[in-house]
């Protein structure tokens, strides 16, 4: 499920129907590359990482798009703090082990649907929420198949709560409420 929400969200983007934050964006894909390195070695399960490492991979190469066809602007100052601290938790991740540099980098994927969230509410952006739900659909089937496997690591289970559920939903909603608005 999670291949055609990058599928659905490039033709958004392509036809002008969603305009990506930057700092979303930008974020999104070095949060995710190292989110896909830890929580794969946190999970030691290909099929429970899927994923996480399809998610990043298909994230570069909408990045790639966006960039090359410049359909947004420029960092600030608060996403290159977070472009930095991302950086430290790939540190953290030498010196600690891969559920606790996986779990701080939670909060910075959460936060990073903030700048999508206000560019939406204040009509700066605009977005469909098909591709958030098909998202949120997949992280929920992350979720059950990690269930199954559970063994009493809980850690497993924050990214796609938090991110994949929480995160893209809430996005998902206020794409709702603004599309009721117009």
């Amino acid at each position: 499920m999670i291949i055609p929400v990058y599928y659905t969200y490039f033709l958004q983007v392509k036809r002008g129907d969603s305009i990506p934050n930057p700092a979303t964006w930008s974020i999104w894909v070095a949060v995710m590359l190292l989110n896909g390195a830890t929580y794969s070695k946190m999970t030691e399960n290909l099929l429970e990482s899927f994923v996480a490492i399809v998610a990043p991979v298909s994230l570069l190469f909408m990045f790639l798009y966006i960039i090359r066809h410049r359909k947004f602007g420029k960092l600030g100052k608060t996403e290159i703090i977070v472009l930095i601290l991302t950086f430290l938790i790939g540190i953290l991740w030498k010196f600690t082990n891969a559920t606790i540099s996986n779990l701080c980098l939670q909060a910075i994927l959460l936060f990073s649907f903030w700048p999508t969230a206000k560019g939406l509410i204040k009509n700066e952006l605009k977005e469909k929420p098909l591709p958030w739900f098909i998202a949120v659909g997949a992280y929920l089937f992350l979720i059950a198949a990690n269930a199954f496997n559970l063994n009493d690591d809980y850690a497993k289970l924050v990214f796609p709560l938090l991110n994949g559920v929480i995160g893209n939903g809430s996005i998902g909603i206020i794409a709702i409420i603004k599309t009721r608005e117009c």
